[in-house]
């Protein structure tokens, strides 16, 4: 005569069959931006081409990979507010960006920087403060920051890695799109111009109002030096509104810097030691 197994044993039973496991496992977050995409394991053949034939417009590899800085100089307009903003760049994906402004006769100057893996912030004057890091979707945007001008130089060293999405019309110009999944964590959209293959536009997610939304990154004013074209304005709009622009209006190559430069500082502390008589 069989038995029957209690029925708390079965429930038992089935909650550790393999099955019962791979239903418990959660799903993988749904990308709101992207539905359907996934990361590869690495850049496409398609991408490929079209990365090389870029990096060729911009007056080829060879050009490109005798830099090695870049200083620009401009201004930073954010809302009704203008800075001056001083960038060195590294190919490396390391940036330092100084901005200063004056107010009341007082000289203020802030330094945000990325060493290529952190990025921080750092307040010089009026008064000197704590460095401190800059983490989640600031950081990234800020890593982006500090990558634009090389970005696309050594996307495999950097681990970027880039898939074709197709061919797209963007403000009445063709454009190859590439979707990105930078070493930062970081999402994007590269528009691409089918012609010249000069960068038309890069979508990013970016909050505003405590919302996250999709964003254009809009460089332009090229400017060549050292036999290479380089972007000269960078304007961040949401539904054909400007929030954000920077204007370069000087440029240098190959300016020394040191290496600590883009690394965040560190703070020495000092334990006072108080006798007691």
């Amino acid at each position: 005569m069989r038995k029957i197994l209690p029925l708390a044993f079965l429930a038992l039973l089935s909650a550790n069959t393999p099955l019962a496991h791979a239903q418990e496992t959660p799903p993988p977050p749904v990308n709101s931006f992207w539905p359907g995409l996934t990361k590869p394991s690495q850049t496409d053949p398609t991408s490929a081409k079209i990365i090389d034939l870029h990096i060729k417009a911009r007056g080829g590899r060879e050009a490109m990979e005798a830099v090695r800085s870049l200083r620009l100089k401009g201004k930073l307009f954010e809302g009704k507010k203008d800075f001056k903003i001083e960038g060195v760049f590294s190919p490396s994906g390391e940036a330092r960006f100084e901005i200063f402004f004056e107010k009341r006769g007082d000289e203020h100057r802030t330094v945000k920087a990325s060493d290529g893996k952190h990025t921080w912030q750092r307040v010089l004057l009026p008064e000197k403060e704590r460095p401190a890091g800059i983490t989640g979707n600031e950081g990234k945007l800020l890593d982006l920051e500090a990558r634009l001008p090389f970005l696309l130089l050594d996307h495999v060293g950097q681990n970027h890695v880039f898939t074709y999405i197709g061919k797209k019309d963007y403000l009445g110009r063709a454009a190859y799109v590439l979707h990105g999944w930078l070493v930062s964590g970081l999402e994007i959209d590269i528009f691409l111009d089918a012609k010249s293959f000069q960068i038309l536009n890069y979508r990013h997610p970016y909050k505003i109002g405590g919302r996250e939304v999709l964003v254009n990154l809009t460089p332009s004013k090229l400017k060549r030096l050292g036999n290479v074209w380089w972007e000269m304005e960078y304007k961040m709009n949401h539904r054909n509104k400007t929030f954000r622009r920077v204007t370069y209006e000087r440029i240098k190559l190959n300016v020394p810097t040191e290496d600590s430069f883009f690394a965040q500082p560190e703070i020495k502390e000092f334990w006072l030691r108080s006798s007691r008589n």
